[in-house]
């Protein structure tokens, strides 16, 4: 049975008292009715007076029964009321309980999803930051080899061309720099640099 329906007895239980108590009282006005009615035809004296206190002091002790059955049927009514008030307050604050819980737990999944993102975030970027950096680092190691190999070449080149000056002496270097209208003084490697030069020229 639930909290419903159980009020809901209790609640016709009270009431049936109440009618009940309601007909009792009809039935004793209407008995007392008929007994007045017959007083009437009976003689006079002290049967009569001695009947008519008793019957009302039967009926006032039924009236005190019935009300005092309707107190309790009233007080147990009131009684199961303030149980069903605290049955659904205490199934509201277990709701309460509940939503708050899964409000908790959803924020808390919520955070460590967010947090997941922003660091997995965090992690994509740092990657892309890496590679762009060896992308780059790469980039001038190449241009770095290229300028050497061009140095590496260049030197070359040039050792080759000085090949053809370095058995000459330094008055004949001088005498082939006079020829070409350049400067004949300087060191040896000096002489044949210029002479280079010129070739390159």
């Amino acid at each position: 049975m639930t909290s419903t329906e159980a009020y809901t007895d209790a609640a016709d239980t009270a009431r049936t008292a109440v009618e009940r108590s309601a007909d009792l009282w009809k039935q004793s006005v209407g008995s007392m009715t008929e007994q007045f009615e017959r007083m009437w035809h009976l003689p006079e004296g002290n049967p009569v007076d001695d009947f008519t206190r008793q019957y009302f002091e039967y009926l006032h002790e039924g009236i005190e029964v019935n009300k005092a059955a309707t107190m309790k049927w009233v007080a147990a009514l009131a009684s199961i009321n303030d149980a069903l008030r605290d049955q659904l307050q205490a199934v509201t604050d277990l709701r309460r309980g509940h939503i708050e819980a899964i409000s908790t737990w959803i924020s808390g999944e919520s955070e460590t999803i967010e947090t997941a993102a922003k660091q997995q975030a965090e992690q994509i970027e740092k990657a892309r930051r890496e590679q762009i950096e060896r992308a780059q680092q790469a980039g001038r190691e190449r241009e770095e080899q290229a300028r050497q190999s061009e140095r590496d070449q260049a030197r070359r080149v040039r050792l080759k061309a000085r090949e053809r000056y370095e058995h000459l002496t330094k008055v004949e270097l001088s005498e082939q720099l006079a020829e070409r209208g350049l400067p004949k003084t300087g060191t040896v490697d000096e002489l044949v640099d210029r002479l280079v030069s010129a070739d390159s020229n």
